[in-house]
């Protein structure tokens, strides 16, 4: 083995020692649950097989490709030792993930979630490690025992105690069921969709600089058929069916939580008259995205039983959005063999929100029925909403924890959700309640005090459940 060889293999087997002595300070740490801890274990147990293999190399050889693989996966497995070892319970937005945990209670698969803070302010779902880096293992020679799938739920570390944001969590909760819970719900819509448009209206979006190529019409209405989907339809109706679930899952709280983000990431005009948007390839337009959650409170039945303060304040977020303007999209090329390409510009993302609008109404049909198929639990029904929305919310006015109602506990999505409707419709009460016992209301931050009231409610309520559950078995 020459030196070159020998000396990658030893700074190889030098950072997987460093892996192996974290995992043994990780085992001191307290978790939230013990799922953490047969994570710790799992991927430990990748570390002491890695390191065997480099050992294995050091004696036998290592040809030039097994070298190059093995790097990778040592580079990529250091990363994912970092995501675990802030999942302590320092680091844990334990309230958030109260009502997460208790509707992931309602199925059967055996992931296992873990959290990860970020600076960023965005929230996201994936695996921790996916299929192509469980193929390299085996690539390495490295067998599991056995597969854990690992779902990473990534939060921003300034709001581990904004229970109010952390409704963003049933938006990506709908991606998991979609993505990591085998529903596929994405790929089935996209193939009713791709079969429904209009082709015809996308051909003067194809280009070749060989004029032939595009003569035959029926030849392009079939590279578009294989092509559109991968070009930013599967991305957008992605969005589209978590933003679904997100409001299936915790109803009115999505949306208040989703229009926040929106409005936040949002620019306005210079006459500060208008939100401007922008197209993106990864996510619908703000407009359209608030078009499919007020189409799905409606099937849910929110938009007929909600009051009229609630319904108002729901127009006027429509409104918003549908007097809002647009920034060009500069155009991009989508190179889909060696002489065509397709233009994706501002005419091509119209008519693709647009196919999607037109489909709208069965796709959100679809994704429940088959949402309900897992479990009708985890449908937080319109008629749950409105059972307790008024005696919470008159809880958080008067400055007392929305966690029970006649000695029994409050389903968390409803607490979310009485924060929610009293954040934005009854700050002044609540100021005027707390300037009653201090003198100061002006200066009170009502959101904090809102999200202390429901992190207190969240985990009593949890307690009490599982004291019922305990004692009547």
């Amino acid at each position: 083995m020459n030196f070159l060889i020998s000396n990658k293999l030893i700074t190889l087997k030098e950072q997987v020692d460093v892996l192996k002595i974290k995992f043994k300070e990780l085992t001191l740490m307290s978790y939230p649950d013990s799922n953490i801890e047969i994570v710790i274990n799992y991927m430990s147990d990748i570390a002491n097989k890695l390191d065997e293999r480099l050992s294995y190399y050091n004696e036998n050889g290592i040809n030039n490709w097994e070298l190059k693989l093995i790097s990778k996966v040592i580079q990529a497995f250091y990363n994912m030792v970092g995501y675990i070892a802030k999942c302590d319970v320092k680091n844990h937005p334990r309230e958030i993930m109260i009502p997460i945990r208790e509707l992931l209670n309602n199925t059967e698969k055996d992931h296992i979630f873990i959290t990860e803070p970020q600076w960023e302010l965005n929230y996201s779902v994936g695996l921790l490690m996916n299929k192509n880096f469980k193929e390299a293992l085996k690539m390495c020679g490295i067998v599991l025992e056995e597969d854990i799938n690992i779902i990473k739920l990534a939060f921003p570390k300034l709001h581990q105690d904004n229970i109010l944001g952390g409704a963003i969590m049933a938006h990506e909760l709908g991606h998991y069921f979609d993505l990591h819970y085998s529903l596929e719900l994405s790929e089935k819509a996209i193939v009713q969709i791709i079969n429904s448009i209009d082709l015809d209206k996308y051909i003067s979006n194809i280009y070749s600089h060989m004029k032939e190529y595009t003569q035959d019409l029926e030849e392009m209405k079939r590279i578009l058929k294989s092509n559109i989907p991968n070009i930013i339809l599967r991305s957008w109706i992605q969005e589209t069916v978590a933003d679904i679930l997100g409001i299936a899952f915790y109803g009115l709280a999505s949306f208040l939580a989703s229009e926040n983000l929106s409005i936040y990431y949002s620019d306005i005009n210079e006459s500060q008259s208008q939100f401007l948007q922008q197209f993106s390839i990864t996510h619908p337009r703000d407009s359209f995205r608030n078009y499919i959650r007020i189409a799905t409170l409606a099937k849910l039945g929110y938009l007929e039983k909600v009051d009229g303060k609630i319904l108002s304040k729901l127009e006027e977020y429509q409104k918003q959005w549908e007097e809002s303007t647009t920034a060009p999209f500069r155009a991009i090329s989508y190179q889909v063999s060696d002489v065509i390409s397709i233009i994706v510009n501002n005419r091509y993302l119209l008519n693709l929100e647009n196919d999607i609008k037109c489909n709208l109404d069965w796709i959100i049909d679809f994704v429940l029925d088959e949402i309900k198929s897992v479990s009708g639990e985890l449908i937080y029904e319109s008629d749950e909403f409105v059972k307790d929305i008024h005696s919470l919310i008159e809880k958080i006015t008067m400055v007392i924890p929305p966690n029970e109602i006649d000695r029994s506990p409050v389903n968390s999505v409803s607490i979310i959700n009485s924060g929610w409707i009293s954040y934005i419709l009854n700050s002044e009460d609540i100021k005027n309640t707390m300037g009653g016992y201090n003198g100061a209301s002006k200066e009170i931050d009502v959101k904090n005090l809102i999200n202390s009231l429901l992190k207190k409610a969240t985990l009593t309520s949890n307690i009490h459940r599982r004291w019922i559950n305990a004692t009547s078995q």
